[in-house]
């Protein structure tokens, strides 16, 4: 049974070294940096759902991706309600078609335009409009990552009845604890390794909301590909798949943040908004 794990984890360690050293270089150029990776991981998720979908790619990727640059590229200005409105008439104009000719690309064409575009669009507003946006994307990715990482390990180990298999048949209840506790204990220390002032507690708290909603679109994910009848979105990513199955958690995630920045703003405000002030409070 261990030798099925690691050997299992291996491609996804190395492709998870990838992703983060991409993700790395994108935060050392700056915002504009993550701006464009999450340009390109739009495409390539656009291309994965219409190709889930059995839609006609050509036409309608011309049309998604556009509108999805245009809101994001709005919501970095400040004009957030305006980029979801956009997205929103879209995307209602797309199911009316949908319904007014009966064609499914109308209607799974539309859906991109909210399962992505909101996400992205929200993200690249907290990039451009909140100062502890790095911060609290690393803080994003260890819990997510500690959530998928810890579940996936948990359940491979222990295994014990499964959570809804018939819609996700590899996970298991255990598994699914397993990676909550990861998420909150890799939350709750984020408060030091990011040097918050926030306490650990209210940290722990976040990250188990956090580490709910993750799972929460990985099996809306699973769901739609039942749905379909396909196993993974794409052959992209060894160990993992295809970018939407990498990225299911973090579509549902990103808004959830953004909400949280709202509601409680000072439970991010204390995170260094840089990695100089960051290396400078670590050491001191």
């Amino acid at each position: 049974m261990k030798r099925l794990v690691f050997g299992d984890l291996r491609p996804r360690f190395f492709s998870a070294l990838a992703i983060l050293g991409i993700l790395a270089g994108a935060m050392v150029v700056g915002p504009w940096g993550l701006m464009i990776l999450s340009g390109v991981i739009v495409g390539f998720l656009t291309y994965e759902w219409l190709t889930i979908c059995k839609i006609e790619r050509r036409i309608i990727f011309l049309i998604i991706v556009p509108t999805i640059f245009y809101a994001m590229y709005n919501a970095h200005l400040g004009f957030l309600r305006l980029s979801l409105g956009l997205l929103i008439a879209s995307a209602s104009f797309g199911v009316f078609l949908s319904w007014f000719a009966w064609h499914r690309r109308f209607l799974w064409g539309s859906l991109a335009l909210i399962y992505f575009g909101v996400p992205f669009t929200l993200f690249a507003w907290m990039l451009f409009s909140y100062e502890n946006a790095t911060a609290v994307l690393i803080w994003i990715i260890l819990v997510v990552s500690g959530s998928d990482i810890g579940g996936y390990i948990v359940g491979s180990l222990l295994r014990g009845p499964k959570m809804i298999p018939e819609i996700s048949p590899n996970k298991t209840w255990i598994g699914f604890l397993g990676g909550l506790l990861a998420a909150v204990l890799l939350g709750g220390l984020g408060y030091k390794i990011l040097v918050a002032e926030t306490p650990p507690l209210y940290m722990s708290v976040a990250a188990l909301v956090v580490g709910l909603v993750s799972v929460l679109g990985d099996l809306i994910e699973s769901l739609i590909k039942r749905y379909h009848h396909v196993k993974d979105s794409g052959r992209w990513i060894p160990g993992h798949g295809g970018f939407l199955d990498r990225f299911d958690g973090y579509l549902f995630v990103l808004p959830v943040i953004v909400w949280m920045i709202h509601a409680a703003p000072a439970m991010f405000n204390d995170f260094a908004p840089n990695i100089e002030e960051w290396w400078l409070q670590w050491t001191s």
